[in-house]
């Protein structure tokens, strides 16, 4: 008899080879929060993918794996380039890096050391 699963089955990965939509790292930071994406470059700067077109997203790396490995082979020996990331913002500065940690920063409950 089988144990039945605890997990959930994964999402599947969403492909889109077609798409000619443009969009920037910051754009889709913000529309796919948190998803693993494999995007084509359009747009780099400094060696880093600045723009390009979302080929598969999907929630996790897993649920994108074998249709960004089929993208990819597809792509060899074509001037395409791609770049696989996960959907979190970006800093690019100090200041930025800590704005945010000021936002979310919240002293320690305890105040102390944990008794034992």
């Amino acid at each position: 008899m089988k144990a039945k699963s605890t997990h959930a089955d994964p999402q599947p990965a969403i492909v889109t080879p077609d798409s000619q939509e443009i969009l920037t790292v910051d754009q889709i930071t913000e529309q796919y929060p948190g998803e693993w994406i494999l995007l084509q470059i359009t747009e780099s700067v400094s060696g880093w993918p600045e723009a390009g077109i979302i080929v598969v997203r999907g929630p996790t790396r897993d649920s994108i794996q074998e249709p960004a490995l089929a993208v990819l082979r597809a792509a060899v020996g074509s001037s395409r380039r791609h770049h696989l990331f996960n959907a979190v913002p970006l800093y690019r500065s100090w200041d930025e890096w800590r704005a945010t940690l000021d936002a979310d920063w919240r002293p320690r409950r305890s105040g102390g050391r944990r008794k034992r």
